[in-house]
């Protein structure tokens, strides 16, 4: 139950904090909840990981759908001639890694102290 409330609250908090604040607000997010939550160290990670992909992903997707598939289209060539539903991947990809390190690093955090 733990897992699935985390989950949820880092998406909502992420979502309002990226409204105000820069991109990395969502690892903040993530480190706070990982403290609050008081999970073990892979359960922490796993739970920052799916939060942040799935904030981030449906964010690239939402965006890619509403008009800026062109960038996306120009930066997959960049890349090698990646599509846009890959690039979303990767984008979710990134964020997920980081919010989950961000959340195995506040649970961490707590132990400590």
């Amino acid at each position: 139950m733990k897992f699935i409330l985390g989950i949820i609250g880092m998406i909502g908090a992420g979502f309002l904090a990226a409204q105000i604040l820069p991109w990395w607000s969502a690892v903040l997010i993530s480190f706070v909840a990982g403290a609050i939550l008081n999970m073990n160290g892979w359960k922490s990670f796993l739970c920052g990981l799916v939060a942040i992909f799935l904030l981030w992903g449906l964010s690239a997707g939402w965006s890619f759908h509403h008009g800026s598939y062109i960038i996306a289209h120009r930066m997959g060539n960049l890349l090698g001639g990646v599509g846009g539903v890959a690039l979303m991947f990767i984008t979710g990809l990134i964020g997920g890694l980081l919010g989950g390190l961000g959340s195995m690093t506040g649970g961490y955090f707590r132990k400590i102290f």
